[in-house]
């Protein structure tokens, strides 16, 4: 992620004039659309079997988007807890940091929403993604108890399940 610190008003409209060059002018927006939709297949090589992902409070950002992905294309098995970010919308690419001329603290200030597909949307409809094997409050605290990983030790039980 990119950072550009700036010192004034001058010094931020100039560089929001220059970042806002990349885009094209919308309604209330300015608007990129950065990936034109492509069909991928997976190479004659790649992996076949069970995918597990791990995820918990703490997953946000491209993470969640990640995670929406790999739900709604059905590539396996969410293992955890509820992410902690949403894949509807979130904050990412280039800062702008400013300090504060009288108590010279520093706020950084992100320039871009980023919003995904309608299609990602349909298809994982939740604000936040839900894993698949939920493990919170009394699961969690009995692996706390044994000094054991509840989401590996949940992966290990699938896997000797044959799942």
């Amino acid at each position: 992620m990119d950072d550009k610190e700036c010192k004034g008003e001058e010094d931020i409209s100039d560089f929001m004039n220059a970042y806002r060059s990349n885009f094209e002018k919308g309604e209330s927006s300015f608007i990129s659309e950065a990936i034109k939709e492509q069909e991928m297949l997976p190479n004659k090589h790649a992996f076949r079997g069970n995918v597990y992902l791990l995820v918990g409070g703490y997953t946000c950002s491209a993470s969640s988007y990640f995670t929406a992905l790999f739900k709604g294309e059905k590539r396996g098995v969410i293992i955890g807890e509820q992410v902690g970010g949403s894949h509807h919308s979130i904050t990412a690419g280039t800062n702008i940091t400013y300090q504060m001329p009288h108590t010279g603290f520093k706020v950084k200030v992100p320039l871009m929403v980023v919003n995904f597909s309608n299609e990602l949307y349909e298809k994982v409809p939740e604000l936040k993604v839900n894993p698949n094997i939920e493990l919170g409050g009394e699961k969690y605290y009995q692996y706390f108890l044994n000094k054991q990983d509840p989401e590996l030790e949940t992966v290990f039980k699938l896997i000797a399940e044959g799942d």
